[in-house]
């Protein structure tokens, strides 16, 4: 059972001890894929049977969009970046419109969501990136429509990046210590290796002495 799984999270491929970060990246967006697809296929036959088409069939579009976006994975892993970023650039306009359209105080906690989110499906740089983007748009929404367009304070605001910055902090030494154990596992490896190739060296020379010294006892016998 948990082969079929991580043989379905991987799409039939395989990664190296090398691809670790990509191997994990994979598997997140593959399985957040999916289950976003099911939920919004779901809906969308929901909505048809309510009689709602056009939501019905927004929902069915976004299903088919990532039934596809799966099925590169499956073709080929090298498109992980492309549907990353997809996956991300599309999260961060629907954030941004939950938290101008809908009337609820809590909203801008989605902002923490999607941060850690990029951290984990692109690099710690692009998660920099994205964190920014956020303090900016909600700045730029608080700005111009001011609470009763955003439906949030500063003191949320503050208190939420505050918190999120913490647990980026901590998000970025563990992906340090984990490339760093990463390296150290890629070092025992050469060393294994090394140290295999130079034994069977030291194997065969023995074994090719040791057949001389063989054919040297037969000469000197027949000798005598």
């Amino acid at each position: 059972m948990k082969s079929a799984l991580l043989k379905f999270l991987n799409s039939n491929h395989t990664f190296s001890v090398e691809e670790a970060s990509d191997a994990y990246r994979f598997r997140f967006i593959n399985s957040g894929v999916f289950l976003i697809g099911i939920t919004a296929f779901v809906f969308s036959i929901y909505r048809f049977t309510i009689h709602s088409y056009f939501i019905g069939a927004v929902d069915m579009l976004m299903a088919l969009i990532i039934f596809f976006l799966m099925y590169m994975l499956r073709v080929d892993k090298k498109y992980i970046s492309f549907v990353s970023n997809f996956f991300i650039s599309t999260g961060f306009v629907f954030i941004m419109f939950v938290i101008y359209k809908v009337q609820n105080d809590v909203n801008i906690t989605l902002l923490l969501l999607f941060v850690i989110i990029s951290f984990f499906l692109q690099s710690k740089r692009a998660t920099l990136y994205w964190y920014l983007m956020t303090i900016v748009t909600s700045f730029i929404l608080f700005y111009f429509y001011g609470y009763d367009g955003v439906h949030y304070v500063w003191k949320d605001f503050i208190i939420t990046y505050s918190f999120t910055l913490i647990v980026l902090s901590g998000l970025f030494l563990y992906d340090t210590q984990k490339e760093e154990n990463i390296k150290k596992l890629l070092h025992i490896k050469e060393n294994l290796e090394h140290l295999v190739t130079q034994r069977t060296r030291e194997l065969e020379e023995n074994l090719e002495r040791l057949k001389e010294a063989q054919t040297q006892l037969i000469e000197s016998e027949k000798m005598a």
